[in-house]
């Protein structure tokens, strides 16, 4: 489902008449509200983990004589945090070092080389712990950050079969709004079982306990 569908059976899961909105963008008043529940229930599910469905790989190459780099010079525009188990240099292994313990590295400016160690700078930025004398390449894993929905053709990055935790999570929204006890333990009933569905189809090593509403 999109943005727009998934606003309509929100729409049709919470009672309410009609078929919803036509159009997310144009929606006002309780059509305006429904489609916010929606892109919040979103939004918060994609904060709870580290999704499989988050998760990003980027290669790119360092400039020689370059050794501090902003995210965007590395192509990172999205970035929620870094995934400290892989890093590669060159296509070699290589280390993410601790920024508080490896400080010291970069008292001055580092010797020439081929880098084996990356730190993420309280700035934001990634120092490496050589000054590259070649264009080596590099790649970082880490997780993106939360997609937001906005218009009626986008689509969460969840497969079809899991989309309707959203609804469900949207529809419990509408019922604290409404005041509605009966639907409020419905929809939080199936959000709970549309939540573990989606944590066993994402983490194939167990699942613990889906996140209340």
């Amino acid at each position: 489902m999109n943005y727009l569908q998934l606003v309509q059976q929100t729409w049709r899961e919470a009672g309410l008449s009609g078929e919803g909105p036509p159009d997310v963008v144009s929606a006002t008043d309780m059509a305006r509200k429904v489609c916010s529940w929606v892109n919040q229930a979103w939004q918060e599910i994609q904060s709870l983990r580290a999704w499989p469905f988050l998760q990003r790989r980027v290669s790119a190459q360092l400039i020689p004589s370059q050794y501090q780099y902003t995210l965007a010079e590395l192509g990172l525009a999205d970035v929620r945090s870094f995934d400290v188990r892989y890093l590669q240099i060159g296509a070699q292994p290589a280390r993410w070092l601790d920024w508080p313990a490896a400080r010291g590295v970069w008292d001055k400016t580092p010797d020439a080389g081929k880098p084996a160690g990356v730190s993420l700078h309280p700035s934001g930025a990634l120092w490496f712990d050589r000054v590259p004398d070649q264009p080596y390449g590099v790649q970082l894993d880490y997780t993106a950050t939360a997609q937001n929905l906005q218009d009626n053709l986008d689509v969460p990055a969840l497969q079809e079969q899991d989309q309707m935790v959203i609804v469900w999570l949207a529809v419990s929204r509408y019922a604290g709004y409404d005041v509605a006890p009966e639907l409020l333990a419905a929809a939080t009933q199936n959000y709970r079982n549309a939540m573990m569905r989606l944590l066993q189809h994402s983490f194939a090593t167990g699942v613990c306990e889906a996140p209340l509403a």
